[in-house]
């Protein structure tokens, strides 16, 4: 009985891993905003698991186990360490522990799970039989990917999601990592293909399945090369001369075993096209999107920053590139279209280390890159077993070539996986394994049993969590496309707040419910037909702004260094600090903290200007205060904020000389400090520039009523109407000009277009009634007064 279980178990265990080998490069959800990675995390985890689990009770059955002894097998098991350490300091908490955004990858979580499953396969894969299924499942699914990435790229999309039918989907991740996967699997598939036919433990045998399998090898070197030729990368390039270059120079080494050199054309060929196109433009391209990172320069920049402001041994945290970017940012990108993109790893993934995990973190990296390549050339250089010889030609090839990108280009879980499942299989052939008999050693047999218990709870913790997290996900990229689908913003709060409930540590869902719930109470106070707010009106106001409050506050309390939480936060608090005491002060105070952590971005600055022109207004209401004293205390009050928005305004255009915002805010602290004429020109010149941003034309209509240039506020108004049919502020305003040149029928038009649009508000019929009684304003002044204190505020 216990044999036969064992048995089971064995074969379920090796299933499980060849199973995770096949299927992880390709697997991806559709129902999750990120199709790819958050996904691929939840299967490695669940299968390690599972895997994990079934080989314990093997063991505890069997009663044996099979140590691999060596201090290689204790590199990965450091590296660990380091991310735990890292983690347990992070800036970030959830996302260094589990991962989100695209930063799966560097999670503990993953690192962890992909550690296990390096010390599952150092233990697993170990038999002749098992090699050649793991390099089979690893071949076929590398042809499946390139497959479907063709098919994609050339218009033939198989996938029946019309969002996942871009011609910039794969199911690695971007388009280069696909090309770091194709050229790593090719210099595999040749290796294998170089070494087979001689020995008994050949990876190829004869028959069928070796014509199979070296037709795969054949198809994903040349669909290698076609897509490398449309990437046209220089970091690919160079990788196919590392793998290749490998391939000649271990050939050399040992020239009696490639006693057929016809086998290596297919690396002569990839060679003499990467020498050639390294220097050459592509010679065709694919609807491929080019992919921007950080320069080295930059990277290494960001890296330095970093362990100033936090540590040089630890880091920042696993997963908290993109926060160390906004922070470190050159300012010299704010010359270029990504002055507002948060980049979220740097030039490589070595690199990116170097910011998140610190020296520590890189330094065993590094140790765990020299130790496999000095015990795989050992081998290479000293061993005598040709089938030994062998295996450890392919794997030392390909493990390097990736290991190099790793300093070309940053990773991705794809990418790690497929390091960590060569990294086991190279120390298998490095370490010889020692059967250790539980019975004769009573301490690692409990030892196993508490590993088993210990680890079967944790599993189960983790399982319900990974369910919960998936459904949070699901519902989070549902309440995205109901938005993108103009939905009611009832049904997208909805589906924010269950995705809120069942994952409460991430910080995206709570900040984008905030903004929600802020929609919400906007469109309630300005879409009613109603002057006055009704009592039901004003509860589901103040219940709507407290709930938009309190999930700001708790953004940046589950994530205090992102600026988008901060950013957010201020934004909730200026919007509301007419209805809410004292919150343009926590909107300052807001702004202040996002400009701290993106001092080189000039949205801070922008948002803190608007703020305190915000409160100067409030404080220009004032001025008109029967008490002198309150009148003189607003006055300087309000000069004071003016002051500090054009000083903030002031360096924001110092950082981005053509940010158009800025200027825009600008000339409207002038025109409220009277400087009407350095206010219209500010407004023209940006006017010249934008010609098709309504706001700017609106605005710039607003001021030249105010300095009585009629004819140029029609025009503007007249534009604002042309770009946005439905801008009613904009008729409301053209409608008094028409009253200002006496022509009453123009003006009855715009108010009753007003009314089609906006039906049965008082101050539109109010305003309708006395223009078809023929009672047009004589003075200027009245009309104007009338415009400017009967705007009506839409969202």
């Amino acid at each position: 009985m216990k044999p036969s279980l064992a048995r089971t178990l064995v074969l379920a265990n090796e299933w499980l891993i060849l199973g995770l080998v096949f299927l992880l490069p390709l697997f991806f959800l559709p129902w999750t905003l990120d199709v790819l990675e958050i996904n691929k995390q939840t299967l490695l985890f669940v299968a390690v698991s599972i895997a994990t689990l079934v080989f314990v009770g093997r063991v505890l059955i069997e009663r044996e186990v099979v140590m691999v002894r060596g201090w290689q097998n204790a590199l990965p098991l450091l590296f660990l360490l380091s991310v735990v350490l890292s983690g347990i300091f992070s800036i970030a908490g959830y996302a260094s522990w589990m991962g989100g955004s695209a930063q799966e990858y560097q999670s503990v979580l993953t690192i962890a799970a992909l550690t296990v499953l390096f010390y599952l396969l150092t233990h697993t894969i170990r038999k002749e039989s098992l090699e050649r299924r793991f390099f089979a499942a690893l071949l076929f699914s590398a042809a499946l990917v390139l497959l479907l990435a063709l098919c994609n790229v050339l218009g033939a999309s198989v996938f029946p999601w019309a969002f996942l039918q871009g011609s910039a989907f794969n199911t690695v991740g971007t388009a280069n990592a696909l090309g770091v996967f194709a050229v790593t699997m090719s210099v595999l598939g040749i290796a294998l293909s170089l070494v087979s036919g001689r020995e008994e433990r050949d990876v190829f045998l004869a028959g069928s399945k070796g014509a199979v399998e070296k037709s795969l090898v054949v198809f994903i070197t040349l669909a290698t090369l076609f897509l490398l030729l449309a990437l046209d990368f220089w970091a690919l390039w160079v990788l196919v001369l590392v793998g290749c270059g490998l391939l000649f120079l271990f050939g050399l080494l040992r020239t009696s075993e490639f006693p057929q050199t016809n086998r290596f054309i297919l690396p002569m060929i990839l060679s003499v096209t990467a020498i050639f196109f390294l220097f050459l433009p592509r010679p065709y391209a694919l609807p491929l999107p080019v992919e921007v990172t950080p320069t080295l320069s930059a990277s290494w920049d960001i890296a330095k920053g970093t362990w100033q402001e936090h540590s040089l041994l630890l880091g920042s945290g696993p997963g908290t590139y993109v926060f160390d970017y906004t922070k470190h940012r050159p300012a010299d990108v704010n010359q270029t279209v990504f002055w507002n993109t948060r980049f979220d790893r740097g030039h490589s993934y070595f690199l990116t280390m170097l910011s998140t995990l610190g020296v520590l973190g890189a330094s065993l990296f590094i140790l765990f890159l020299l130790g496999l390549f000095a015990g795989g050339l050992r081998v290479l250089m000293r061993e005598r077993e040709h089938a030994v010889w062998k295996i450890h030609f392919a794997l030392v090839s390909s493990w390097t070539t990736l290991a190099v990108s790793a300093f070309l280009y940053s990773w991705n879980l794809t990418l790690q996986f497929l390091f960590y499942s060569l990294s086991a299989l190279v120390v298998a052939q490095l370490l010889r394994g020692v059967r250790v008999k539980l019975g004769q050693s009573p301490r690692l047999g409990l030892l196993m049993s508490f590993i088993f218990v210990l680890f079967s709870v944790g599993v189960l913790t983790l399982f319900f969590v990974s369910v919960e997290r998936q459904m949070a996900e699901a519902q989070f990229a549902g309440a995205i496309r109901l938005d993108r689908n103009r939905a009611s913003i009832e049904e997208v709060v909805a589906r924010l707040s269950k995705a809120v409930t069942l994952n409460r540590y991430n910080d995206a869902y709570v900040r984008n419910l905030s903004e929600a719930f802020l929609f919400e109470a906007s469109d309630t106070l300005f879409n009613r037909p109603e002057t006055t707010l009704s009592s039901e009106d004003t509860q589901k106001l103040t219940a709507l702004t407290s709930a938009s409050i309190n999930a700001a506050k708790r953004a940046t309390d589950l994530s205090p260094y992102n600026v988008l939480n901060w950013r957010l936060r201020a934004d909730v608090y200026r919007e509301l600090s007419s209805l809410v005491q004292g919150a343009d002060r926590f909107a300052k105070l807001s702004y202040e903290r996002a400009i701290l952590l993106e001092p080189n971005n000039p949205l801070g600055l922008v948002g803190l200007a608007r703020t305190h022109l915000a409160s100067a207004t409030v404080a220009g209401q004032l001025t008109q205060a029967t008490d002198e004293a309150v009148r003189k205390e607003a006055r300087q009050t309000q000069n004071a904020e003016l002051a500090s928005a054009e000083e903030r305004l002031g360096e924001a255009i110092a950082i981005k000389s053509d940010y158009a915002p800025a200027h825009f805010y600008l000339a409207r602290v002038y025109a409220e400090q009277g400087r009407l004429d350095e206010a219209f020109a500010k407004l023209d010149a940006i006017r010249k520039y934008h010609p098709l941003d309504v706001g700017v034309a609106f605005q710039l209509g607003q001021l030249s009523m105010r300095m009585e240039r009629y004819d140029r506020a029609k025009t503007e108004f007249e534009a604002a109407i042309e770009l946005q049919p439905d801008f009613l502020n904009a008729r409301w305003f053209l409608a008094s000009i028409y009253e200002i040149e006496g022509n009453l029928d123009g003006a009855i038009l715009e108010i009753e277009k007003i009314e089609e649009l906006q039906p049965g508000h008082p101050l539109v019929a109010a305003r309708l009634k006395r223009l078809e009684e023929g009672k047009l304003r004589a003075a200027l002044p009245e009309p104007l007064e009338e415009a400017m204190e009967t705007t009506i505020e839409l969202p």
